[in-house]
């Protein structure tokens, strides 16, 4: 992974945190398609 998708990685991460805290489930989903769409 270079620097930016990083970054990017990580502003995920944190956002899928608060995601967690309402709704696990959703919080996942939001963050496998987001991973998902880093590769496409």
């Amino acid at each position: 992974m270079n620097k930016n998708t990083l970054i990017l990685f990580l502003s995920i991460k944190r956002n899928n945190y608060k995601y967690e805290k309402e709704n696990n489930i959703g919080g996942i989903f939001s963050y496998i398609s987001h991973i998902v769409s880093l590769w496409k």
